[in-house]
């Protein structure tokens, strides 16, 4: 029902706005409209093509400009789909936890780079683990 009308309302705001604005743009660039005995306008006998040609490319700048407007709000403003992931790892167990949470102990001197760390297992519980690093082989 609702991917129904999602395509009813993509439909009728894809499908309404577009011919009635370049109706309006075609339109403003007549150069002669038919009268009628009345004074009334009629359709239009002579379109000025210069003003035809800026109208419909500046029309068409203007939405390529702003798809690509929404395109870059979408792109910074749409959280990361990482976030939500589902399985456990070190660094995003479940998404609750930070890294500080797990690492215990840092260890620097000047050759060698050890960093001791909380295992957690949900089969074997809580360990710890060290991971030594000497440092010219970073």
């Amino acid at each position: 029902m609702a991917y129904g009308i999602r395509n009813l309302l993509f439909r009728t705001l894809g499908t309404i706005p577009g011919p009635v604005l370049f109706g309006i743009i075609i339109d403003s660039a007549c150069a002669v409209w038919q009268r009628g005995c009345d004074g009334s306008y009629g359709s239009c006998w002579e379109h000025d093509t210069t003003k035809l040609v800026y109208s419909v490319s500046a029309a068409f700048i203007v939405v390529k400009l702003l798809s690509d407007l929404f395109l870059f709000l979408t792109w910074r403003l749409y959280p990361d789909s990482t976030m939500y992931s589902t399985s456990p790892s070190l660094t995003q167990p479940d998404n609750k936890d930070t890294l500080s949470d797990y690492v215990v102990k840092v260890t620097d001197d000047s050759e060698l780079l050890e960093i001791t760390y909380r295992n957690q297992d949900n089969r074997r519980g809580s360990s710890t683990a060290t991971n030594r690093k000497r440092l010219s082989d970073i």
